[in-house]
């Protein structure tokens, strides 16, 4: 009877340590975020904006790269 309670406290445990961990990732990331855009409205958009291109250019290369890859196979 103890060991399935146990087992059971325990699963609970890692559930809710979970969730913290998540709460606390989520915070770090989205706080400095937010005052960043709270505080400077057009620089924020302009890092976004270019972090978005970057990230387009990126992928479009990722793809031309693999196409030329199998055409020369």
């Amino acid at each position: 009877m103890f060991t399935s309670l146990k087992k059971a406290c325990a699963g609970l445990a890692a559930v809710i340590l979970f969730l913290a961990s998540c709460a606390v990732l989520s915070l770090l990331i989205t706080f400095p975020l937010w005052k960043w855009a709270s505080a400077s409205p057009e620089t924020y958009t302009a890092g976004i904006a270019s972090a978005a291109a970057i990230a387009v250019a990126v992928s479009i290369i990722k793809k031309i790269k693999r196409n030329k890859c199998r055409k020369n196979s």
